[in-house]
């Protein structure tokens, strides 16, 4: 992979990470899966010039209900990052956290409610990183998510923090950045 990266000059990777709880209690910390492994490979990308981010996440982190887990999840990678020595750090958390696929999402009024509280959890875990020593919190959205107007805007629209924007604008405000996913399956041959 890193003989890859190098070739193509990729500059950044986000690496899954795996957790296990800490112990059998059921309010343990998690605790990084083979974390010498995750030292060992970010030692190595790093000595390459590569940036790391810890990729994590799972569409139900979106709601309410599930936000402690993903702030355990953004906990682990903290602490991880704590007890490695400075080259073996990931340099950033990178959520991976898709709302649009739970279930309810298509009725517009669960719609709204899972978005706001998508950006509530998102605002909990960058605030979080950052209290740690201004970690990076970066996150994939779909390109859909900032529609350009008319019925698609109006579904994306949210009003967070006071201010009604597209929750695509409400992630561009509140995170250092966003990577876009943008899969194409088809083409019409325009160009």
């Amino acid at each position: 992979l890193l003989a890859f990266c190098s070739e193509k000059r990729i500059q950044e990777i986000y690496l899954a990470v795996e957790f296990d709880n800490g112990s059998s209690e059921a309010k343990s910390p998690l605790k990084i899966r083979a974390a010498e492994g995750y030292r060992g490979f970010l030692t190595r990308a790093h000595q390459q010039g590569l940036k790391v981010e810890a990729l994590v996440g799972t569409p139900e982190w979106a709601v309410k209900e599930h936000h402690a887990a993903a702030l355990a999840a953004v906990d682990a990678i903290l602490t991880f990052n704590r007890t490695s020595a400075p080259a073996a750090r990931f340099d950033g958390i990178h959520f991976d956290v898709e709302p649009y696929v739970l279930i309810g999402y298509v009725d517009p009024g669960n719609r709204t409610k899972i978005l706001t509280e998508f950006l509530e959890m998102v605002s909990l875990c960058s605030a979080r990183a950052h209290a740690e020593n201004g970690t990076w919190f970066s996150c994939d959205v779909p390109a859909w998510f900032y529609p350009a107007g008319g019925l698609e805007r109006e579904r994306l629209m949210v009003t967070f923090k006071g201010k009604e924007k597209t929750v695509g604008e409400h992630l561009t405000d509140m995170l250092e950045s966003v990577t876009i996913m943008d899969y194409v399956n088809r083409a019409d041959g325009a160009g």
